[in-house]
């Protein structure tokens, strides 16, 4: 079953980002992903595929404010 936009939205909240910085992670317009968190516009599987790949992605990645949003170290580390 393809994602929903609430599933998309509650991965975007998990990762701590706003529509923004997911827009930008995968070269979309923020008003795009809106859309498709709204259930207003279809979410392809390639989509899918690469916003799944974002929780995987190396912690080094992300900033420590990210990071302790994620409960990986504490705040303020």
């Amino acid at each position: 079953m393809a994602m929903q936009g609430d599933e998309l939205k509650a991965l975007r909240k998990r990762l701590g980002w706003t529509q923004g910085r997911m827009a930008a992670e995968l070269d979309l317009s923020t008003t795009f992903v809106g859309l498709m968190e709204r259930g207003e516009k279809a979410i392809e599987r390639r989509t899918e595929l690469a916003v799944k790949a974002l929780e995987d992605i190396p912690a080094t990645r992300f900033s420590s404010a990210e990071l302790a949003a994620r409960g990986i170290i504490a705040e303020g580390n």
